[in-house]
Parts: structure tokens; C-alpha cells; sequence
């Protein structure tokens, strides 16, 4: 695979030695574990591309012969393959981190004062921690969308059109709180089409699926479907319903509602 210095951007490993330096300096932070950890993990995306990969301390630490104590560099994950629509694989699977929709409804009941019972609160929240741990429990993600505008659907026509692959999702499998799926069902939302602040999409091979879902399963994750193999030119998403029929999952047209951003 080469030398691990060729996989990380000049300026990225000279940020990485620095930090490696003061990992490993007397009195330095080598006997703040936790803080050392966060200060340690970098990510980088190459300019001109779309793909992104991880680099941290530890590969900027080898290339350079740094002083870090060995015992601190299993700590610090190396991800070299890109995570990106193109590694995508046919047999993946396909999993949400948690409950959907609730963001979009959250902010349509406080823009219009919709008096709700009981109150949605949005699923605003940070993404990195439960990647993080997906990545220490040895899952290796082939793609991570996040499922902002345009909610699931687009996320995942999105990714289908840039791998040109099948991708079947069990309508019944995607988890949704009652209070949402009855203000979709008032309103006429699709919750599928709603907006999340802190969901994503994972594609994992199925090896992982186990062990992906016992990360994301305490937050109301889910394993939601498969990737089946050839969708055609421009790939498609398959949504199998509640009475076992199929229809195409399609991205959000039109305005969105509520309006996010």
C-alpha cells in the first residue's frame, strides 16, 4: 500500500508532527489521555475531489519517527480508503442512526405554533461520536451520508444515481417516533422527506452489519435494507412497503417544507 507519509497532504502531516511533538514532549499532553485523544484526530479532504479519508497523528507519527509512545498509537484510528458513493458494494448493508423526521416536524410546530401533544423535540445533534465508536468497534463504513435537506429519500436516490446500484429499503424497518408519523399523516408529509440535524445514513458490508447496528441500535438505529447489485445507468432506490408490494423511492421535488435553510 505504500508509505503511509504518501497518504496524508504536506501541511496536514506537519499539523500532525507538531501535534505528535506535544503528545510526546515532557509535562506535555501524553498524561491527558482524553484531551490528547481530541486534539489528536484530523481529517482532511483532498482539494479537487470528493473523496474523503481519514488521517491522524498516528500516520504522521510513523512517516515522521516521532517521539509518541508507542502504547498511545493504537489509540488514534488510521481509515485510508475512501468513504465515498463509489465504494459502495452490492450485499451492503444499509443503516440509519436513529429516528427520522423529527427535526423537520420539530420546526414546522415552532414556526407555526403547532400545539403538540406530545412536543417533538428536533434530533439536533452531532454526528462524529457515533462514527467514532462505529470506527473503535472495527466497522469499516463504505459510505456516510448525512440526511439533512431533502431527508432520506434524496440521501439515498442521491447515492443510488452516484453508484449505480439497487438499493432495496423495507419501509416497516425505518424507525419513526408515532407523534411524527400521525403529524406526517395530518399534514400530508412524508416523513422520508424530511429534513434531520443529527442522522445519517451508513452503507457497511455485511460482515459489519452486526456489529454496525450494535453501535447505532441503543440510539434507535437501524439496519433498514441492502444494497441488491446493478440498478441500471442511473440507479434507483426500491422501497418495499408494509404489503409487500415495491415502489420507487424518489427525491424531494418542489419546495421543501418546512423550509430548513
Amino acid at each position: 500500500v505504500g508509505d503511509k507519509k504518501d497518504w496524508v497532504r504536506p501541511e496536514y502531516r506537519r499539523l500532525g508532527e507538531s501535534l505528535a511533538g506535544r503528545l510526546g514532549a515532557p509535562g506535555g499532553l501524553a498524561a491527558e489521555p482524553m484531551k490528547a485523544q481530541k486534539m489528536a484526530d484530523i481529517r482532511m479532504a483532498p482539494r479537487g475531489s470528493t473523496r474523503r479519508s481519514c488521517c491522524c497523528v498516528r500516520s504522521a507519527a510513523w512517516s515522521s519517527r516521532s517521539t509518541v509512545p508507542r502504547a498511545w498509537l493504537p489509540r488514534f484510528p488510521f481509515h485510508p480508503a475512501p468513504i465515498e458513493p463509489q465504494a459502495i458494494r452490492p450485499g451492503d448493508r444499509i443503516l440509519v442512526s436513529g429516528d427520522l423526521g423529527r427535526h423537520g416536524v420539530a420546526i414546522l410546530a415552532a414556526r407555526h405554533r403547532l400545539s403538540l401533544d406530545p412536543p417533538i423535540a428536533s434530533d439536533c445533534a452531532p454526528l462524529w461520536p457515533l462514527v467514532e465508536q462505529l470506527l473503535a468497534a472495527g466497522v469499516v463504513p463504505h459510505c456516510l451520508r448525512d440526511l439533512t435537506r431533502g431527508g432520506l429519500a434524496s440521501a439515498l436516490a442521491e447515492l443510488a444515481q452516484a453508484s449505480g446500484l439497487e438499493l432495496a429499503v423495507e419501509e416497516g424497518a425505518i424507525p419513526l417516533l408515532e407523534p411524527v408519523e400521525r403529524t406526517c399523516e395530518l399534514l400530508g408529509f412524508d416523513p422520508l422527506h424530511l429534513a434531520n440535524e443529527g442522522r445519517f445514513v451508513a452503507f457497511v458490508a455485511e460482515a459489519d452489519g452486526a456489529a454496525a447496528l450494535a453501535v447505532l441500535a441503543p440510539g434507535g438505529g437501524a439496519v433498514i435494507g441492502r444494497v441488491r447489485g446493478d440498478g441500471g445507468a442511473r440507479g434507483r432506490v426500491l422501497l418495499r412497503t408494509a404489503y409487500g408490494s415495491e415502489r420507487l423511492l424518489l427525491p424531494t421535488s418542489g419546495e421543501l417544507l418546512p423550509r430548513i435553510c
